[in-house]
């Protein structure tokens, strides 16, 4: 499947946020993996990619997320 930038910043919201509103990506991360646990050979490779994401909008954007989302 080919993501275009929507489908990616779907993705990034989703991890940048939990039911009380924005969360630092870190945390969401430990929410994650105490809600489902932890796949050795997934959840690494999953995060990584999703800091790649959160990165590649940073670039684009010219300003860090956490900046954007004041957290």
């Amino acid at each position: 499947i080919k993501y275009n930038d929507y489908d990616m910043l779907i993705q990034l919201c989703d991890v940048l946020c939990d039911h009380n509103g924005f969360i630092d990506m870190e945390e969401r991360f430990i929410d994650i993996v105490n809600r489902y646990g932890f796949d050795e050979s997934n959840t690494i490779k999953r995060f990584n990619k999703l800091r790649e994401l959160k990165k590649y909008f940073e670039v684009k954007a010219g300003i860090t997320i956490e900046n954007i989302l004041n957290l």
